[in-house]
Order: C-alpha cells, then structure tokens, then sequence
C-alpha cells in the first residue's frame, strides 16, 4: 500500500480526511439555576463561534492574498507568452519569405540550366 493510501485513513479515495473538532473542557463555575448555567453555556459557545470566525477570516485573507500573487503571476505568465508569440510569429514570417526566396532561386537555376542545355 502506498504511503498516500495509508494516510487517507484507508478508504480508499483521494479526499482530504475529515477533520475532528475537539474542545477542551471549559469551567463554567459553579451555577445555581438552569438558567444561569444556560447563560454561561451560550456565552462559551459565543466565544468560540467568535474564535471560529476570527480564524476563518484569517484564513480568508491569506486565500485572497494567495489568489491576488496566483493572479499577478498569471497576469506575467501572458505576457511572456504573448512575447514568444510575437516572435514565434515573426520566426514563421521569415521562414516563409526565406522559402519563397529559395524557390524562386531554384527555379532560376533550373530555367539557366534548360536555357543552357537549348543553346548547346
């Protein structure tokens, strides 16, 4: 088994595997009513919500940084490669004169040959 396969947890796909959430244990002091205890439950789950989204924003913002570098690279990548094109181009435009040139020699030389082999 490959050292991929055996870290994909071995089932057997190439999805990423899925990622567990674990908290930790968290004090909530001593509660008197059920209400209380509500109260100071809801504010820890606010608090990680509020953690939770603070790293996705994190996470956002070095995406978009990431994207913004992937575009400008992109953005030098086309330009490189409109150059090459141009000369490419270029390169083809004088290879078909220098044919051309060649063709019409060879055919001067091949009119002067039977000129010559007429006049013999």
């Amino acid at each position: 088994m490959s050292k991929r396969g055996a870290d994909d947890g071995g089932n057997g796909s190439n999805q990423p595997p899925i990622k567990k959430v674990h908290f930790e244990p968290h004090l909530i002091g001593p509660v008197s009513t059920l209400e209380e205890m509500d109260i100071k439950v809801l504010q820890f789950q606010n608090k990680k919500l509020a953690q939770r989204i603070e790293q996705r924003h994190r996470c956002e913002a070095e995406l978009r940084a990431r994207i913004e570098q992937l575009e400008k690279r992109q953005t030098q990548d086309d330009a490189v490669l409109c150059v090459v094109n141009r000369y490419w181009n270029l390169l083809n435009e004088d290879i078909r004169v220098l044919l051309q040139r060649f063709d019409a020699e060879t055919a001067d030389e091949s009119e002067n040959k039977s000129e010559s082999l007429v006049t013999d």
